[in-house]
């Protein structure tokens, strides 16, 4: 059983978590997704965190390999679901975990500059800056947001191989 399992991994999975108030924001969690299923034994989860419950929160957070939040800018801030998210992680049992943030906004874009420290203090391996979009996502924003989620994958891969 052990052998079997040695030669064929397990998919790692990376949870995407998003809320959308246009769905611009949904828009960049598909790319994002897409990507991440493009490096092969990686899944994605997207999950829409405004109708999910704490606990579907936490327990796909426990479930995941990496995280990637996504929230619009509204009103200079992310909105509260992206908040239940935050406290949803525990910096013990998620610490190190690949992580990455996203989003859309109209004018001033404070989700870019609040969700990574935020996640970066939780403990979490952030990549890169995320990739935050102003208005609605041209075919650009798409394929950097479909790149920016095959480099979450690869780090979720290269974790998992320096711990075995």
């Amino acid at each position: 059983m052990c052998e079997e399992y040695l030669k064929n991994p397990q998919a790692r999975t990376v949870l995407v978590a998003y809320v959308s108030a246009y769905q611009k924001t949904a828009v960049l969690a598909k790319a994002i997704a897409d990507g991440i299923e493009s490096e092969g034994n990686v899944k994605a989860h997207l999950m829409d965190i405004e109708t999910s419950s704490l606990g579907e929160i936490d327990a796909a957070i426990t479930a995941s390999s990496g995280l990637v939040l996504g929230s619009p800018t509204i009103n200079q801030n992310v909105l509260l679901p992206a908040y239940k998210f935050l406290a949803a992680i525990s910096p013990i049992r998620d610490k190190g975990k690949p992580a990455g943030a996203f989003g859309s906004f109209g004018w001033s874009g404070e989700s870019s500059v609040l969700l990574k420290p935020m996640m970066e203090n939780l403990k979490l391996d952030f990549c890169g800056d995320g990739v935050f979009v102003k208005f609605t996502p041209g075919n650009e924003e798409l394929e950097v947001a479909y790149k920016y989620g095959k480099v979450l994958a690869e780090k979720v891969l290269e974790r998992d191989a320096a711990a075995n």
